[in-house]
């Protein structure tokens, strides 16, 4: 496994990771990281989790666990390298439901930490802004058929403009 000394364990670092972290995903595993201020952290911290929503059984979680450990354990001298890993945080999560196998975590776990150091995030949902639409009411419906037959085929309402042909 991997050193005490790179454990993430206080609550409030997890929840700063959680609640600010880079995202990135590469199924059944996501990835969340966060760079701390070297006034705030200047060690590597890493976590890993297995949400009992998906796997009830604590064996199950637990030898999932001890793959993404052993998985990350050669990967650190290169991480320490690429970031210059001070006042880093990283958060495994396996969401899969399935078992996964120590190759497949392996490879899935090399990807993210090559997307993080890269740098080239995969947007979570909550960070895509949603596309701007304008709701199309029963009022507006009748003003454009009043300006319809007022001005004619070619009618300007507000910021729209519309040609009924």
């Amino acid at each position: 496994g991997i050193s005490t000394t790179y454990s993430l364990k206080h609550r409030s670092r997890i929840a700063a990771v959680v609640k600010k972290g880079q995202r990135y995903r590469s199924f059944p595993i996501h990835l969340m990281a966060l760079e701390h201020s070297p006034e705030e952290y200047e060690d590597l911290k890493i976590g890993f989790s297995v949400p009992a929503r998906i796997h009830r059984s604590a064996v199950m979680r637990n030898r999932l666990k001890r793959r993404m450990r052993e998985a990350i354990r050669p990967l650190i001298p290169s991480l320490l390298e690429k970031k210059r890993a001070t006042g880093l945080s990283l958060m495994f999560v396996h969401v899969g439901p399935e078992e996964s196998d120590q190759a497949l975590i392996h490879l899935k776990i090399k990807i993210l930490l090559e997307r993080f150091t890269e740098h080239t995030p995969i947007p979570s949902s909550h960070e895509i802004e949603p596309k701007k639409t304008r709701k199309r009411t029963f009022k507006g419906l009748i003003a454009l058929l009043l300006a319809v037959a007022v001005i004619g085929p070619a009618a300007k309402i507000g910021d729209d403009f519309f040609e009924i042909s």
